[in-house]
């Protein structure tokens, strides 16, 4: 999805940094013996490849940027749990009204 519907400017350090976080995932999923795991990341980041370099079709609408839409959260949900330890979405959210 990331890669489908992200214009460029944000695919350029997103994915990267999406790809690694997976195999991160991927290598301790393997090491604690979950090859399954393993092996759906391992496809799921060929499908991915594959998607960035077959030619496609214009667009009829360009994706817009992230920070353009309504309702997208601005933040780092990783840093709100681990870091301050926010664990409910509305402490996440700042109880704003949707």
């Amino acid at each position: 999805m990331l890669c489908k519907n992200l214009p460029w400017q944000e695919k350029l350090w997103k994915m990267p940094l999406r790809i690694t976080l997976d195999a991160i995932s991927a290598w301790k999923g393997l090491l604690t013996g979950d090859l399954d795991f393993f092996i759906a990341i391992y496809q799921a980041h060929i499908a991915v490849f594959k998607r960035l370099f077959k030619k496609r079709q214009k667009q009829q609408h360009p994706p817009k940027p992230l920070c353009t839409l309504k309702g997208v959260y601005h933040g780092s949900v990783v840093w709100q749990y681990f870091i301050k330890q926010h664990t409910r979405f509305q402490e996440i959210i700042g109880k704003k009204a949707l």
